[in-house]
């Protein structure tokens, strides 16, 4: 009978040495794979080490050997796991690699022809290639929440205002789809202007999914209601008016993700809405919501799991 004992990391917690067995005895057989430590290693049994590099906690590597710790060595190999896999798919991902190098060695092979003996000077034990997981393909939604600051009429310099932006990524692919809204005001109160948006558009994102730095490029389709009301001083009488406008807008935005569930954004921004909109009081233009307007958005995004 086939029997592996397995070492782990001393300071691995119970739970996840439990994952290792677990996964062997789940590839070999229940009872197969002993943990090191608690019973004595049969005679013919293998033995598997296993380390995680301190530099890279994502790198694993497993020592095969025969009978023991000191015993022959049959497999070196080192799995690197993605910042995504959680701590118990690691060990359970150990324990299955380790069922299949010891079910490779009992696997019967026909015997090598004998050649001439060949003299190889002693150097460094190669490690084999790196083992990857091809990447598996999940999709991932971003919220993002923030205040805007932009630049889009004639006679007041800076508009304040919110916005709110859900965006929808597969990844690692780079692309992602996005959808937003948002509100801005005039800060001066005669005429009263603000307006509502609602944006629909796609991106890409610029740099490594697990990089904790990156950028986003954007580009979005913009409607937008434009409301002005306006009170006659002398007379007390007051108007109000609203204009739709359209148009496209383009983004880059930077990102620093501090957790999986929290990021920073800041990004700037420009657009062009048709048509512009005058603003005439008592016979003068006293504003005017230009074509042009370009702003930056400073907030907070949360990705929910």
């Amino acid at each position: 009978m086939i029997t592996v004992v397995v070492e782990v990391p001393p300071e691995s917690p119970p739970v996840l040495a439990r994952a290792a067995i677990e996964g062997c005895d789940g590839a070999l057989g229940k009872g197969r794979c002993l943990l090191a430590g608690s019973a004595p290693a049969p005679d013919g049994s293998f033995y598997a080490r296993v380390s995680v590099d301190d530099r890279e906690p994502s790198v694993v590597s497993v020592e095969l050997r025969e009978r023991g710790r000191s015993g022959r060595l049959l497999e070196l190999r080192e799995l690197r796991f993605s910042q995504r896999d959680t701590e118990l798919e690691r060990s359970t991902s150990v324990g299955v690699v380790i069922a299949a190098l010891v079910a490779a060695q009992r696997r019967d092979e026909p015997e090598p022809q004998p050649r001439p003996p060949v003299q190889v000077p002693a150097g460094p034990e190669r490690r084999k290639p790196l083992a990857e997981a091809p990447p598996r393909r999940t999709f991932e939604l971003r919220a993002d929440l923030g205040a805007t600051l932009s630049r889009g009429l004639d006679e007041d310099r800076v508009q304040l205002g919110g916005a709110l932006r859900l965006s929808g990524v597969l990844e690692p692919w780079p692309m992602f789809g996005i959808a937003s809204g948002g509100y801005g005001t005039r800060s001066k109160d005669q005429p009263d202007v603000s307006w509502w948006y609602a944006a629909l558009g796609a991106g890409v994102r610029l740099g490594s999914s697990a990089a904790p730095l990156s950028a986003e490029l954007r580009t979005e389709a913009v409607a937008e209601r434009v409301s002005v009301q306006a009170v006659d001083p002398d007379s007390g009488r007051s108007a109000a008016a609203e204009r739709w406008r359209f148009g496209p807008r383009v983004g880059l935005d930077g990102v620093w993700s501090f957790s999986e569930r929290l990021g920073v954004v800041a990004g700037a921004q420009a657009a062009v809405l048709r048509p512009a909109v005058v603003i005439d009081l008592n016979g003068s233009t006293v504003e005017e919501v230009t074509a042009f307007s370009w702003g930056t958005f400073w907030g907070i995004r949360f990705v929910p799991r």
